[in-house]
């Protein structure tokens, strides 16, 4: 009885982790890469992608908001991966409203739509051609709080010196021994 409750509560928490839509999380067939969009566009042209990258700006019209974006590879998850080499530029077009202060130049995001044409565009005086997205899906990651992490290891409990942790004196060596460091230990 308890084993059941326990592999429900974990199913439970399983799935109620899984906020991202179906369409951000997987890659649609063919997986098409901003590069192919520019090299062969009459092949590409109305198929699925999902592509995303940093705002670059916003521009509302009337009866649609276009987005600027800067695109990075994704991740597995579909997030930008700002650790790699940006793609190149892209436009994704959308008839909902995107409020420019709410999501500030710099954001994380994701779109999932249709290849729908290319577009000329410059940037500073440099001409570049851009893919247009009709975007069916857009998904505005939250921003990653940077978090302090002890970048040297376990530091150990109590008053350890340099060794051990944090401060001068003696603390708890939980590897001194047989432990991880081998039979003879790691003698400090």
């Amino acid at each position: 009885m308890l084993i059941r409750l326990l592999l429900t509560a974990a199913l439970v928490l399983i799935t109620g982790c899984s906020q991202l839509p179906d369409v951000i999380r997987r890659a649609p067939e063919p997986d098409i890469v901003m590069q192919d969009a520019l090299d062969n566009f009459s092949y590409v042209r109305d198929k699925n992608v999902r592509w995303g990258g940093i705002l670059v700006d916003v521009i509302n019209e009337e009866d649609s908001t276009t987005l600027h974006l800067l695109g990075y590879p994704l991740t597995r998850s579909g997030r930008p991966d700002r650790n790699d080499q940006p793609l190149g530029r892209f436009l994704a077009i959308t008839p909902t409203f995107v409020d420019p202060e709410a999501y500030p130049k710099g954001s994380e995001v994701t779109i999932a739509g249709r290849i729908s044409e290319q577009t000329e565009g410059k940037v500073g005086e440099h001409p570049i051609t851009l893919p247009v997205v009709q975007a069916s899906l857009i998904y505005f990651w939250p921003a990653v709080s940077a978090r302090y992490s002890y970048p040297y290891g376990y530091g150990g409990y109590g008053y350890g010196g340099y060794r051990a942790g944090f401060g001068l004196g003696y603390g708890f060596r939980p590897y001194r021994r047989f432990g991880f460091y081998g039979r003879r230990g790691y003698r400090w």
